[in-house]
């Protein structure tokens, strides 16, 4: 790869992981605010819903988000192929159908599925996934045009304008179920104020003419985004929902906490892909197809080491960063965390590899391996929560991200994209080796664990060319900026 397209990729990297940061420090002092004045029962109930709010925003999507993205970073040829204005129409028109349908008939179905209480607050469902679409196109436009810095900065103010929320809820003694759920609404509007600027929504609504060939186009190449986006949500939310279906409202409490460590890790993947989607598409897009690969096993590699790291110090540190965290009344969610986090790296190097997918043409990838991960997800949740609870739903979302990985790999490989799997394997089977090691021996003492982590590094760093020729480039790259910045 060249060396400005290398440096232009670790800057915005940095830039947006930088934003992330502060996004997920907020983030996480909102949630200890929630978790010492909050219920725990009206926390889960809190969770569910997002959760169905999510499931609506979701459907409503129609796959359009990458779609758009592809449009915006593709060059003058994708754009023309696939219209800005008409995506963002379909959009419009999506949400105003489903926002119709949940008001006529959600109060019944949600009362029937969960309980009376989901069921009041049904009304609340509109305006959530509507705003939050919104804002997601806004920020899927961002994306496209390559405008990180501006990505990140206003997630940082929308996480500061939640938590000034809440802390004033807090203060006042005013925090409910309902109040919390206002200032969802209120801060995604803030949100999409700050980006209706950046973004430049007219110019893009007024882009080309309503063509049934572009719109056939556009579905052709959307729908099987579309149904994975279907898929990946059942896979990743259908614990919480057997959950609230199955259990009590303190358990998807229970379960909603443990998750927020994984979660926090999924931002920060997240903003990984706002830079790396677009410009893997620009080495695809211009026939630098070697290179495209040798950025996806490197971004493969580098996030299997730091994730296996994180799952090292949650599985040591796990009762007191509940404690730290949030409270000790969720103690319960310790044990929990550490198998989250293995779930979550597998779960991580299927969307990167899918991302890699899209990127290079073959859209319909990463539905098919969402459907086999989301069959073996909901049948795991049905027949394991009714008998461990809790636990039931954490092996199943760790099973049904290994699966995910093996189809993952296998239709890569049917494609030429193929994968490194003994490098990017290597830090996960060495980290669960020290656990394993560690919980044998009963060595639970800090200074064990502080040895068992170096361990590890040094073993990466021995075992793994890729993360040592990784770190001497950044640590050149970076020592070359400060140089020239002096001079």
């Amino acid at each position: 790869m060249h060396s400005s397209f290398i440096k232009g990729f670790l800057k915005s990297s940095t830039l947006t992981a930088f934003g992330t940061v502060l996004m997920l420090a907020l983030h996480f002092l909102t949630l200890k605010l929630l978790a010492k004045d909050m219920p725990v029962a009206q926390y889960g109930l809190f969770t569910l819903l997002m959760v169905i709010s999510s499931g609506f925003q979701v459907f409503s999507s129609l796959g359009l988000s990458l779609t758009l993205v592809k449009s915006l970073s593709g060059g003058v040829e994708q754009r023309k192929k696939h219209p800005s204005g008409i995506i963002l129409w379909l959009r419009i028109i999506q949400l105003c159908f489903l926002s119709t349908l949940v008001l006529l008939v959600g109060q019944p179905i949600l009362s029937y599925f969960f309980n009376a209480s989901v069921g009041a607050l049904v009304y609340f469902l509109p305006p959530l996934f509507i705003v939050a679409c919104v804002r997601d196109t806004l920020f899927a436009i961002l994306q496209g045009k390559k405008r990180f810095v501006s990505h990140a900065v206003v997630r940082v103010v929308s996480a500061a304008v939640r938590f000034s929320f809440v802390f004033l809820l807090v203060h006042y003694e005013m925090l409910g179920i309902r109040e919390l759920l206002w200032v969802e609404i209120f801060t995604a509007m803030a949100t999409i104020l700050m980006l209706l600027p950046r973004a430049g929504v007219v110019s893009l609504i007024r882009t080309g003419s309503i063509r049934v060939e572009a719109v056939k186009d556009i579905l052709r190449f959307s729908s099987p985004l579309y149904a994975d986006d279907v898929c990946r949500y059942f896979y990743d939310r259908v614990t919480v929902l057997v959950l609230g279906g199955l259990m009590s409202s303190a358990s998807v409490a229970i379960y909603g906490i443990a998750s927020k460590i994984p979660e926090a890790c999924g931002k920060l993947l997240t903003s990984f892909l706002v830079v790396y989607f677009p410009s893997i598409s620009e080495l695809m897009e211009t026939g630098r197809r070697e290179e495209g690969l040798q950025l996806m096993n490197l971004a493969l590699v580098f996030m299997s080491t730091v994730l296996s790291l994180v799952t090292l110090m949650t599985y040591f540190l796990q009762d007191e960063i509940v404690a730290i965290l949030f409270s000790r009344q969720y103690v319960e969610a310790a044990p929990i965390l550490p198998m989250l986090m293995l779930g979550f790296i597998f779960s991580c190097m299927v969307n990167l590899m899918t991302a890699t997918a899209v990127a290079a043409g073959h859209s319909s990838i990463p539905v098919r391996v969402s459907l086999v991960s989301s069959i073996v997800s909901v049948v795991g949740c049905i027949v394991f929560i009714p008998y461990w609870g809790v636990m039931g739903a954490v092996y199943a979302q760790v099973g049904s991200s290994l699966v995910a990985n093996g189809f993952c790999w296998f239709y890569l490989k049917r494609e030429a994209l193929n994968v490194d799997i003994l490098s990017v394997m290597t830090p996960v089977f060495l980290a669960w080796t020290l656990v394993s090691v560690c919980k044998m021996r009963g060595w639970d003492h800090p200074l064990t664990s502080l040895c068992t982590i170096c361990v590890y590094l040094v073993l990466c760093w021995v075992l793994l060319p890729v993360v040592r020729q990784g770190c001497e480039q950044c640590l050149a790259l970076v020592t070359k900026i400060v140089l020239r910045d002096r001079e």
